[in-house]
């Protein structure tokens, strides 16, 4: 598959996850919530996805995952080098369209100045 993300791009030890909650910077969505933290500028930019219990079942926290993981391929191209960040979906998420949800994570990611210009 030619437009998947790189495996290098996800964060899954839980180490990262907690290293960004603890020593990371927030940036509250109406629908995310985003944890960023800064590491090697020479290091591609990453990301991790929590989605919890309270979001609803199995079937609905995978596709939260998936419409999460499709806006940030899209651009990844974009996104500055060097950065670890932990998306966290709030219940809110759930039932928004997907282009809801791409103008929301835009809007949040342009606000941790996350974008390249």
């Amino acid at each position: 598959i030619k437009n998947s993300l790189p495996r290098q791009s996800i964060i899954k030890k839980r180490e990262k996850f907690l290293e960004a909650y603890n020593k990371g910077r927030v940036v509250n969505g109406r629908l995310v919530k985003m944890f960023y933290l800064e590491e090697n500028s020479d290091q591609d930019f990453r990301f991790g996805i929590t989605t919890t219990k309270r979001i609803g079942n199995a079937v609905i926290r995978n596709r939260s995952r998936r419409l999460i993981k499709e806006v940030i391929r899209k651009n990844l191209s974009r996104m500055k080098k060097g950065f670890s960040v932990i998306l966290v979906v709030k219940s809110e998420f759930v039932g928004h369209s997907y282009d809801e949800i791409s103008k929301e994570l835009d809007r949040i990611i342009n606000r941790a100045g996350l974008f390249t210009n």
